[in-house]
C-alpha cells in the first residue's frame, strides 16, 4: 500500500475516532447533567419519523387500546401529521387536510380527544377531526369544524368533563395580552391563561362554547395534565435550556376574582408558589405530557431535523418519568 494512502487512512481513522468519542461524550454529558431525571425515567417508544422533517408536539393517550396519539408539523411545509402508536410501539400516521381537501400545514401543537372527536390546536382555536378516521387506519384526516378558545392555544387537555386549552408566553417572541398577565394571590407574576369549557356530547363538536373558568399559569407552558395523585403538571421549555416539569397541589389552588372571556365573566384559579409542590428538571424541548398509571410521558422535539441536537443525546425516544419514585 502506498505511503500516502496509508497516511490518509490513518488520518481518516483518527477523525472518525475523534467524532465517535465526541458523540459519546455528548450523550454521557447529558446523562450526567440530567442524572436525577434519568434515574426515574425510561424509554416508552421511539418517536416516529424524526428523519422525515416531522416536528413532534402534541401527545394524548387512548386508554381502551393502550395506545398513544402524537401530532406535529412538518418543517418542510408538507401536511401536518397525527400518529397512532400502539401498545407494542408500532406507529402509523395520517396527514391532516382542511375541509376543502387541501393540506393542513399549521403548527399543530396540542392534541386530545373526547367522544367521537379529535382536537388539535392551531392559532385560532381547536381544529376538529374524527377520531375514528385515525383509529380505523385512514391515511388522511379531514377537518370537520373548529372551536373558538379565545386564546392562541399551544396545548389542549381533556379532564373530568372539561376541555382545557392554554397559551404560551415568552417575552418578545410569544407575547400574550396584557389582561392575561396576572399577579397571583401569592404575589407571583403569571403571564398566561388556560380557558376552560364543559364537554357536552350534545353540543357541536362536543364542547359547550361558553367558557366556565380561567386558570392563570407561568410562562413557556408546552403541556398540562393532572396526575393520578391529583397534582397538576405543567411542561415548560424553550430552546436549548433545561425543561421544567412544574407540579402543583390541586387542593391548594386559589380562586380569586374574575376575568372576561368573550362576553362571559368567569372565575380565575391560580397555579402559583402557594400550591407548588416540586419541580423536575428534564432535557431541553419538552412538549405535551400525559400521565398514565403514575408515569408522566413527555413528548420532545429536540431530535427532529429542524433542531437536530437531540439526535446526539437521548431524544430519539419518548421517555416517561415515574412519579411514584
Amino acid at each position: 500500500m502506498p505511503k500516502f494512502l496509508k497516511r490518509l487512512l490513518i488520518i481518516l481513522a483518527i477523525i472518525l475516532g475523534t467524532v465517535l468519542l465526541l458523540l459519546a461524550g455528548i450523550r454521557a454529558g447529558e446523562r450526567i447533567v440530567y442524572a436525577s431525571f434519568y434515574a426515574n425515567a425510561d424509554k416508552a417508544f421511539a418517536i416516529p419519523s424524526l428523519s422525515e422533517n416531522y416536528t413532534p408536539q402534541g401527545l394524548d393517550y387512548l386508554s381502551d387500546s393502550q395506545s398513544f396519539i402524537t401530532c406535529g408539523y412538518m418543517s418542510d411545509g408538507e401536511a401536518s401529521r397525527v400518529y397512532l402508536i400502539d401498545k407494542d410501539g408500532k406507529a402509523t400516521y395520517a396527514e391532516l387536510k382542511e375541509t376543502d381537501g387541501s393540506d393542513h400545514t399549521g403548527h399543530t401543537g396540542g392534541v386530545t380527544h373526547f367522544d367521537q372527536y379529535l382536537y388539535i390546536t392551531d392559532s385560532d382555536g381547536l381544529h376538529v377531526f374524527m377520531l375514528e378516521d385515525l383509529t380505523s387506519g385512514k391515511d388522511s384526516l379531514t377537518k370537520v369544524g373548529e372551536v373558538k378558545t379565545y386564546i392562541d392555544p399551544a396545548w389542549c387537555y381533556v379532564y373530568d368533563g372539561y376541555m382545557l386549552t392554554g397559551e404560551f408566553y415568552r417575552a418578545v417572541d410569544y407575547e400574550t395580552p396584557m389582561e392575561h398577565r396576572l399577579t397571583t394571590p401569592a404575589g407571583d407574576a403569571n403571564t398566561s391563561i388556560v380557558t376552560v369549557f364543559k364537554l357536552d356530547a350534545t353540543k357541536p363538536y362536543g364542547i359547550d362554547p361558553t367558557p366556565v373558568a380561567v386558570i392563570s399559569t407561568t410562562d413557556q407552558v408546552q403541556g398540562f395534565c393532572v396526575t393520578d395523585t391529583g397534582e397538576v403538571a405543567l411542561s415548560t421549555s424553550w430552546g436549548f435550556a433545561t425543561s421544567y416539569i412544574r407540579l402543583y397541589d390541586a387542593s391548594k389552588v386559589t380562586q380569586e376574582g374574575t376575568l372576561t372571556i368573550g362576553d362571559t365573566d368567569v372565575p380565575v384559579f391560580y397555579l402559583d408558589s402557594a400550591s407548588a409542590t416540586r419541580t423536575i428538571d428534564a432535557p431541553p424541548m419538552a412538549e405535551e405530557i400525559v400521565c398514565v398509571d403514575g408515569k408522566l410521558y413527555i413528548n420532545n422535539e429536540s431530535a427532529c431535523n429542524k433542531y437536530i441536537f437531540g439526535k446526539l443525546m437521548s431524544a430519539n425516544d419518548l421517555y416517561y418519568y415515574d412519579l411514584k419514585q
